[in-house]
This record gives C-alpha cells, sequence and structure tokens, in this order.
C-alpha cells in the first residue's frame, strides 16, 4: 500500500477539495435547469409543509394525520427554512434543489481529505470525488431536494473524517469523543443508519486496539453522551405528542409491511408503479390515512410490524427470495437506464477490489471503511430498496474503487512502494 505523506497532503488538499466542489455543484446546477427541478412531496416535504403552516410535525402522508415522528427533524425543518423564505412554489423547489446540490458536491470534494485520514494517496481521494462529481449517475437522489440522501452523505462522510483520523492516529481522548459524537448526532438527527454504523465501529475497535481499551472506553462513552443527548429533545417531544419514548422514527413497522407481502417486490421503485401494492401506503391509500388518523401513528406502525411478522412466519420461502433480491439489488442497483446501471455495477466491482487490496495492506482501514456500509445497509436486508437508499455510501465505494485503479496502475508501471507504518497506524506519539 503506497501511503502519502500527511504534511504534504494536507498542504496540497485544499485546492483539490475547492475544485471538486466548484465542479460538482456547477454540473448539478447545469443538469437542473437542463432536466427541470421536481415538484413531488414526499413525507419530509409534507412535514416541512406542516411546520409552516401549523409550527408542528404533523400530517406526512398529504392529509391531516395527526403528530408524527415519521422522519428524522433535522430534514425537514430545514425544507421548512428554505420553503418559508422563498416560498412553496417554483423559487421554493429550486431552493431546496440548490440546497441539496450544495450538500452533495460538498461530500464529493471531502473525499480528498477521507483519503489522506486513512493514509491514502491524495490522488486517490481526488480521483473518487471528481468522478463522482462529474457523473452524477444516481441525479435525483442527490440534487432534488426532496429526499434526505444528500443530506445523509454529507453527515456521514464528514463522520468518517473525523473518525478515520482518530482510529489512524489512536488518538482516543475525550476531546476527540465529542468530535465524533457531535457529528454523530448531526448525522443522527438525519437518519438513525448513523448509529449502527457507531456501534460496528466501537465493536471492530475495541478487538483492534485491545491494548487501548480503557482510552477506548472514555472515548466512545463520551461520543454515545453527546449522541444521546442530542437525541433526547426529539424523544421528549414524541413522549409529549405521540405519547411514547421514540429516539429515532416511527415508520420501521409501516416499512416493514409494505416491503413484505404478497404483491410486494424487493424494489421500492417497481412497488410504487404496482397498483395492487398502492392500497398499503397511506401516501396512495385514503384507507390507510383514515388507520392513522384514527390509531395513531405509533399504534398504526406496531400494528403494521405485527401484520408483518404474521406475514413473513406464514411465507418463510417468499420473504427469503425477497430479502435475497433486497441484498442484490441494494449493492447492485437497477437504473432505469442501461449504462447508469453498467456503471453502477462496475463501480462495486471496483470497490471490492479494493477492499480485497486494502485488506493486505491495512486491515484496520479496510475494516473501517467496509463495516460502514455493511452496517448502513442492515435495515435493507428486510426494507424495500430504492438507488438513493444506497446513494449516502457511494463515497465510500468511490473511493475503495480510486485505490483499486491507483493500486493496479501503480504495480504495472512498477513504482516502489512507499515506506509505511505497520498497517497504516501512526503511533499515539507521531500523530501527535
Amino acid at each position: 500500500m503506497r501511503f502519502s505523506s500527511d504534511r504534504f497532503s494536507y498542504q496540497r488538499l485544499w485546492p483539490a477539495v475547492v475544485t471538486i466542489f466548484l465542479v460538482g455543484f456547477g454540473v448539478r446546477v447545469a443538469t437542473l435547469h437542463f432536466a427541470g427541478f421536481s415538484a413531488i412531496h414526499p413525507e419530509p416535504i409534507n412535514l416541512a409543509i406542516s411546520l409552516i403552516t401549523n409550527g408542528t410535525y404533523a400530517n406526512p402522508f398529504g392529509a391531516v394525520t395527526g403528530p408524527s415522528a415519521f422522519c428524522m427533524p433535522l430534514h425537514p425543518l430545514l425544507c421548512a427554512l428554505l420553503l418559508h423564505i422563498f416560498g412553496s412554489g417554483p423559487s421554493g423547489s429550486q431552493a431546496l434543489s440548490y440546497a441539496a446540490s450544495t450538500a452533495t458536491s460538498l461530500a464529493y470534494a471531502l473525499l480528498p481529505v477521507l483519503a489522506v485520514n486513512c493514509g491514502l494517496h491524495l490522488r486517490v481521494g481526488a480521483a473518487a470525488g471528481l468522478f463522482g462529481a462529474l457523473l452524477p449517475i444516481n441525479f435525483w437522489s442527490q440534487a432534488s431536494g426532496v429526499f434526505d440522501a444528500p443530506y445523509i452523505f454529507l453527515a456521514i462522510t464528514v463522520l468518517l473524517c473525523i473518525t478515520a483520523k482518530h482510529l489512524r492516529g489512536q488518538m482516543f481522548t475525550p476531546a476527540q469523543g465529542a468530535a465524533c459524537g457531535l457529528a454523530a448526532a448531526i448525522g443522527a438527527l438525519t437518519n438513525p443508519c448513523v448509529l449502527p454504523m457507531l456501534g460496528i465501529w466501537f465493536a471492530c475497535a475495541l478487538i483492534y486496539f485491545s491494548e487501548r481499551r480503557i482510552q477506548l472506553l472514555r472515548y466512545m462513552g463520551v461520543a454515545a453522551l453527546i449522541v444521546t443527548a442530542a437525541l433526547m429533545p426529539w424523544a421528549l417531544r414524541n413522549k409529549y405528542q405521540l405519547g411514547h419514548f421514540i429516539f429515532t422514527r416511527s415508520a420501521f413497522g409501516l416499512n416493514l409491511h409494505e416491503s413484505n407481502n404478497s404483491v410486494a417486490t424487493s424494489d421500492l421503485e417497481a412497488n410504487v408503479r404496482n397498483m395492487n401494492w398502492r392500497p398499503l401506503n397511506p401516501n396512495t391509500s385514503k384507507e390507510e390515512r383514515q388507520k392513522v388518523r384514527e390509531l395513531g401513528e405509533v399504534a398504526y406502525d406496531r400494528a403494521k410490524f405485527d401484520e408483518a411478522i404474521v406475514w413473513i412466519r406464514h411465507n418463510p420461502l417468499r420473504f427469503l427470495r425477497l430479502t435475497l433480491g433486497r441484498v442484490a439489488l441494494f449493492w447492485f442497483p437497477r437504473m432505469r437506464r442501461f449504462w447508469q446501471t453498467f456503471v453502477q455495477a462496475a463501480l462495486m466491482l471496483l470497490a471490492i477490489g479494493g477492499f480485497i487490496k486494502l485488506w493486505k495492506s491495512c486491515p484496520v482501514v479496510d475494516v473501517f471503511l467496509a463495516s460502514s456500509c455493511i452496517a448502513y445497509s442492515l435495515a435493507y436486508i428486510v426494507i424495500e430498496v430504492s438507488p438513493r437508499y444506497r446513494f449516502p455510501i457511494e463515497g465510500i465505494l468511490l473511493l475503495l474503487g480510486s485505490y483499486f485503479v491507483w493500486e493496479t496502475a501503480s504495480h504495472r508501471r512498477g513504482a516502489p512502494p512507499t515506506p509505511r507504518p505497520k498497517d497504516g497506524i501512526e503511533s499515539p506519539e507521531k500523530a501527535a
């Protein structure tokens, strides 16, 4: 593995970051003006409209269904702020798209930072960021502004940058734990997928750095405390409004039922187009919205969870087929156009190659990146899959794929390996 000199890399880092951001934002703005702006109103936008009109998180399904914890609070709050300033017409749609494009472009621009913090060459991160900035394959997921995917992508990338530097330098002080916890808290308030990522990182770190277990426990304790403190106001609000402490979302039961039934497929887009599936979803069914209104969102979600469990018990083979289909579609998304599907598949294969090469030279960095992807994907083993659900971890896949190409090209040129620390881990003294 060819590790870069951190000092040299950081000196050249910020021009790459600025360039990638400007390229990414310019490509997305130009594409938006060519393709138009999204006018659909999914749950976060309905919640934002409720915040503007009523001052409450409520009515996520486009009708009066009552208080809600269907989405985490940060994305609807940002949408509400933008719609309040620019209105709910074309100007508001443009503002949402520009904000999402900014978040996506910034996340791609941070891939060189992530590469350097992982000990990889700056050019590996620059190539990954530039490719993502120039070729927005999954365009509407990252630029429409009505989905939370761009903000999850940015939150995860920032968290990875911070945590990678701590792991590689073995900097497990309470101050570093606070930085990790603050980034994780912002991510968790955007989407709870950050929480299993933290859990897997901490478990792997305890195994790999067993000799520093006490410092790690302090680091983890501070991070966990900050995340819990950040989620507590949301949980208290849900206790007051919904009658239950809900630290994340009240949507798992509904999502599980929509994904596992006699008419469902593994593909969310296919389900939405299926007229037999639509009566199951409150967004497209007046009867289901009435049930939400009568039962309340929490009781409705629990009832859907029970229905899903009963169906799964009675249809184990069908559930297994759906599960295998979801796993396949998550890692190898089926896009609308063949070339997009091909590029996504090629990216995944290159990322697998990068994972194998990185494992041979620096297992701790490899486990850190791979476990992030695996932890994020866990929910989509049992829940229907969409290409936009995978988008927040495409930065990691781009980084691994870029590393594979870089290492393969370097070996073919016969370039000698650069001296590196053992396993890519710096001693605490050197890191300081």
